[in-house]
């Protein structure tokens, strides 16, 4: 039997969505990898508590979604 794998159920793919929306609107634009790291870091260390929060029950939300028809 293999076991479900939605995206929706991870919370690492809701924090790389938010990491990856960031990133691109960064201006100036980054340049480099130390750059990139840099930004990733303080995106990072700037996620919200209540974000974060959030995260700890994924499948309250996710699988509603994953489950509603």
């Amino acid at each position: 039997m293999s076991l479900p794998n939605s995206p929706d159920l991870n919370p690492i793919e809701h924090i790389w969505d938010v990491m990856g929306r960031q990133l691109r609107v960064q201006r100036p634009p980054i340049r480099n990898i130390s750059d990139l790291h840099d930004h990733c870091l303080n995106i990072w260390h700037n996620l919200s508590p209540a974000f974060t929060k959030d995260l700890r029950h994924p499948c309250q939300g996710g699988l509603k979604l994953c489950c509603t028809p």
